[in-house]
């Protein structure tokens, strides 16, 4: 579910934070240093808002793919930047091959939203690549959250981030254009099943919180894989 209100608000605001790879030519990549969440920049309230809006990548990216077929090349590239905003939000909270990730999703859709717009050479098909890319990175990034928060024994913050995972995992597997394995609509269906308990408070053993975050660790890293060799 999106809050509409926010959702334009955040991202007005987050896409006055990526700057399109055209603005940026030429100049040297300034070396960024590794997000601790320990730094204590985002609260717990400030979190949540950001594991709410998890699905506004992908509502992006929807738009940016109507406006390819509308033939409207601004609009698709303006939406395209605008999802790889709320991918480079994710980014700015991660760290090591995480933060990677999802800032090679990030460059990636600035790129496809520079060809966009000037009017390259672009199909279809290399909206969905990006997009099913940006997924895997989301599902990961929000899955490695969600471990960490329960490291901490944050029930709730542990159950939004595995929530958030979980739809990315499933935007992906859309994107790709691929029907997602039985195995990974079955761990779906049972992370969020636990998701419904951990955010109403029903209490659930280390154990039973372990397997099922493994059973869907395993599923994300399908996802993760697939996306990879359709890049190469």
């Amino acid at each position: 579910m999106r809050f509409s209100v926010c959702s334009v608000v955040v991202t007005v605001f987050v896409v006055t934070l990526l700057p399109p790879v055209w603005a940026q030519t030429g100049q040297a990549t300034k070396p960024q240093g590794p997000t601790k969440r320990s730094e204590g920049r985002v609260s717990l309230a400030e979190e949540e808002v950001l594991v709410v809006l998890a699905d506004e990548a992908s509502h992006h990216f929807h738009e940016a793919r109507a406006d390819f077929f509308r033939h409207d090349n601004v609009g698709a590239a303006t939406e395209l930047l605008k999802g790889a905003a709320f991918v480079k939000l994710e980014a700015n909270l991660a760290s090591g091959e995480d933060k990677e990730s999802l800032m090679a999703a990030v460059r990636d859709l600035d790129v496809l939203a520079y060809d966009t717009q000037m009017g390259g050479v672009v199909y279809v098909v290399d909206f969905d690549r990006e997009f099913a890319q940006a997924e895997a990175a989301l599902a990961n990034h929000h899955l490695q959250e969600a471990k960490e928060a329960w490291g901490k024994q944050e029930a709730k913050n542990t159950g939004l981030h595995l929530r958030a995972a979980m739809i990315s995992l499933e935007n992906g597997w859309g994107w790709s254009g691929q029907k997602p394995p039985a195995e990974t609509t079955t761990a779906i269906q049972e992370t969020n099943t636990l998701v419904n308990k951990l955010v109403s408070g029903v209490s659930r053993t280390d154990a039973d919180v372990t397997a099922t975050m493994d059973k869907a660790a395993a599923e994300v890293g399908k996802l993760v894989t697939m996306t990879a060799q359709a890049k190469k």
